[in-house]
């Protein structure tokens, strides 16, 4: 459901059903970092960041590249999720 919240522009919606997938599957990454990209399009960049940083806890080597090799995602709804990755201060590589 976060993704179709994501996709769809609802980032509310998106960042409880990411924190209620996180809630159940903690160690599922998307889950993880739908609701940082979320939260940092809602401008909640202080939630994104702390996110991030437990998203790193679990994924040492997590990074926008990772994202782009991993993910399903393509063109423009990628690009929106590594654009909310960037504001909470993922890393390129």
């Amino acid at each position: 459901m976060a993704i179709a919240h994501f996709t769809a522009g609802r980032y509310l919606d998106c960042v409880a059903s990411a924190r209620e997938t996180i809630e159940r599957y903690p160690e599922y990454l998307p889950g993880h970092y739908l609701f940082i990209t979320a939260a940092a399009m809602k401008g909640e960049t202080e939630t994104a960041t702390e996110a991030l940083a437990k998203l790193l806890r679990l994924r040492p080597d997590f990074s926008l590249a990772w994202v782009t090799e991993t993910t399903p995602l393509v063109d423009k709804l990628l690009e929106r999720v590594l654009e909310g990755l960037r504001m909470a201060g993922a890393r390129e590589a």
